[in-house]
């Protein structure tokens, strides 16, 4: 692993443990989400509050203000909820994305429990994400984005939907 990387996974550490958004955030995350889609949001952890904060601020240095890849940045992990996972786990995910990328497929399709609960709810939170999402009235731009927003993708198509994924995939991996 590179030094460059092996700093990234520290940071990234380290902000998990440390990160809160502070009350300006939180007024900025208001204004984007409508009350259904905010209380959501307040149910994420901290970190995870600040990583979508981020990610949409980053979408919002390189494309025109869209509601709906905005909404779509700020809840792309909200299924992560449903089951929260604590440091451990998304150490657990990184290494076994590295290590085993094959088998982490596998893994996320069994139950929520025990050693698998990692690895499910990073397969599966996409699609919990979006079924949240849709009690919100949120547009189907919104709940596609989220529920496709880990998919890997080859060829981007020229639609918009696709052009906005690509951006919060981007964006998401920076973050």
């Amino acid at each position: 692993m590179s030094r460059s990387k092996i700093s990234y996974r520290i940071n990234q550490f380290l902000l998990a443990l440390l990160a809160k958004p502070g009350k300006k955030d939180l007024v900025f995350v208001s204004s984007i989400l409508n009350s259904e889609q905010f209380g959501l949001f307040k149910k994420f952890q901290a970190s995870e509050q600040f990583h979508a904060i981020a990610v949409c601020r980053q979408i919002l240095e390189q494309v025109d203000n869209d509601e709906d890849l905005l909404t779509a940045a700020l809840l792309h992990d909200i299924g992560k909820i449903r089951y929260p996972l604590n440091i451990f786990d998304r150490i657990m995910i990184v290494l076994g994305n590295k290590l085993f990328p094959n088998q982490i497929k596998i893994w996320g399709k069994n139950e929520p429990k025990g050693f698998f609960k990692a690895f499910v709810v990073s397969e599966m939170h996409p699609k919990w994400g979006a079924e949240m999402v849709k009690k919100t009235n949120a547009s189907p731009m919104v709940l596609s984005l989220i529920l496709r927003h880990q998919d890997n993708i080859i060829k981007f198509e020229n639609s918009e939907e696709d052009q906005f994924l690509k951006v919060l995939q981007y964006c998401d991996n920076n973050n």
